[in-house]
């Protein structure tokens, strides 16, 4: 498997997609700048860590599902040795087509299972202290929208990541209108959450 990785495109798209973002919500939940500052920081601390683990295990989860044979997978993204490495590389997968679909496929569903999951909790619990709210609002929605638009990007745009194998080995149109349509509900529900969150 090979995650985009943390690199110079992706630090842009994560100031756009995530930060700026989450700024917003809290700002619109009344944060003061100080407050404000400290919980964008403590947040996409949190992401950090967790962005790399979250893809991954969503591959070793598809592998599982898919009940295909995995040769290894690591939970620890290889881009945590480097702050900004460019990507992950694990073994291959094995399995048959559609197996290995489920494998490259699977951080994406699962991406949209937590864009959903987002937009229930919110209309669940309509309110959130601003920092949880911030919280809900990163891990479900923003994050999985970075996720979505970085790694097809990359896949697109560098022909490389689990995208270039997913539109080289599968039909390209479905890839295409599955994905787009992954990011356009996940920038509607986000947008829809900071938007009617108030203070």
């Amino acid at each position: 498997m090979v995650e985009a990785g943390l690199n110079a495109n992706s630090l842009l798209a994560a100031l756009l997609l995530l930060v700026l973002p989450l700024v917003v919500y809290l700002w619109r939940r009344g944060q003061r700048v100080g407050i404000l500052v400290l919980s964008c920081l403590a947040i996409m601390g949190l992401w950090y860590v967790s962005q790399g683990v979250i893809h991954e295990a969503s591959h070793a989860l598809g592998s599982l599902a898919s009940g295909a044979p995995a040769t290894s997978f690591h939970a620890i993204p290889y881009s945590w040795e480097s702050f900004f490495a460019k990507s992950f590389e694990g073994q291959g997968m094995m399995g048959t087509h559609w197996q290995r679909f489920v494998q490259l496929a699977a951080p994406y569903l699962v991406d949209g299972v937590l864009i959903l999951l987002g937009n229930w909790m919110f209309h669940w619990r309509h309110s959130f202290s601003p920092f949880v709210g911030g919280l809900v609002l990163t891990f479900t929605g923003l994050r999985s929208v970075f996720d979505l638009v970085d790694n097809y990007a990359a896949g697109v745009l560098t022909n490389s990541g689990d995208y270039q194998q997913l539109l080289n080995g599968y039909p390209p149109l479905a890839v295409h209108f599955g994905t787009l349509a992954l990011i356009v509900l996940g920038v509607v529900v986000t947008w829809s959450e900071i938007t009617t969150t108030g203070p």
